[in-house]
């Protein structure tokens, strides 16, 4: 789950729901998949994070 604010250019109806809170209030969540990926990854594993926002709040924040 993202914002989709990295397609608002293509899909206008994001600008409808968009706010600024709504990126961050989905960070916790980003978060916790990230962390049980992570959990269940073998050893060696490689875990590929991406999501459409371009939010740091949905990006650099959940796999720093």
């Amino acid at each position: 789950p993202c914002s989709g604010d990295g397609t608002l250019r293509k899909n206008p109806e994001v600008w409808s729901r968009w706010n600024p809170e709504f990126g961050a209030g989905l960070h916790m969540l980003q978060l916790r998949l990230a962390l049980r990926a992570i959990a269940l990854l073998r050893v060696g594993g490689c875990l590929a994070y991406s999501t459409c926002s371009l939010n740091p709040a949905e990006d650099e924040a959940v796999v720093a």
